[in-house]
């Protein structure tokens, strides 16, 4: 398996993440870290935060939208565990392939408030405070 994770077999445990900040996905399952090699496809990091306390901190349960020409609409949520025994990082990760143009990511907040949010460029973490 070209991903290096054949013949781990089946487990309930596993995370997500970017921990080297490289913006490719990484995995911890079975106890392993298995780092991602990259390669030469855009992506697009975003993290929202909420300071105005008209919703959770962190943001849980918000969602984000963006189209990318040639792919079509992406969307992505702000989630903690995905199953059991799993915690993934709250930061959202957009595999956007070849697209290396501005973004405009449209933001649906846990309390059905809405913001647009213009990215200028790709390859780069956005943070988004809701203030």
């Amino acid at each position: 398996m070209q991903a290096g994770l054949a013949g781990i077999g089946p487990g309930f445990q596993a995370a997500w993440g970017d921990y080297n900040n490289d913006g490719y996905l990484d995995i911890i399952a079975h106890g392993k870290l298995f780092k991602n090699p990259g390669g030469d496809n855009h992506w697009l990091k975003v993290k929202l935060t909420a300071s105005d306390g008209k919703i959770n901190a962190s943001a849980v349960g918000a969602q984000v939208r963006i189209v990318v020409p040639e792919i079509g609409t992406l969307t992505r949520h702000v989630e903690t565990g995905t199953g059991q025994g799993n915690q993934n990082e709250l930061t959202m990760h957009f595999g956007l392939g070849s697209y290396s143009g501005p973004l405009t990511l449209e933001i649906f907040w846990p309390d059905k408030a809405t913001q647009s949010v213009k990215v200028d460029s790709v390859d780069k973490l956005v943070q988004v405070d809701r203030k």
